[in-house]
């Protein structure tokens, strides 16, 4: 992985994953309901979440959805410092 990754997701179903990777998740279009461990949120357009390194997390929306991911590799950011 490079230090860092972007993706555009129109997917209404993200199943609950965790990995190495800080990610900040902003919602550009539509809605989401997203979990993060035992906590639940409900984001908007123009919202955004940061997801630290192996935390749990999923999401589900309905109908016109768009949503971008920034990937930060937590190991190449650490290397850095």
């Amino acid at each position: 992985m490079s230090m860092i990754e972007f993706q555009f997701s129109n997917r209404h179903v993200e199943m609950t994953h965790v990995h190495s990777d800080i990610e900040l998740f902003y919602v550009m279009e539509g809605t989401a309901q997203f979990t993060l461990e035992d906590k639940q949120f409900i984001l908007h357009r123009d919202d955004f979440l940061v997801v630290n390194v192996d935390k749990n997390h999923s999401y589900i929306s309905e109908g016109d959805f768009l949503a971008a991911r920034l990937q930060i590799s937590y190991s190449e950011l650490s290397s850095m410092m």
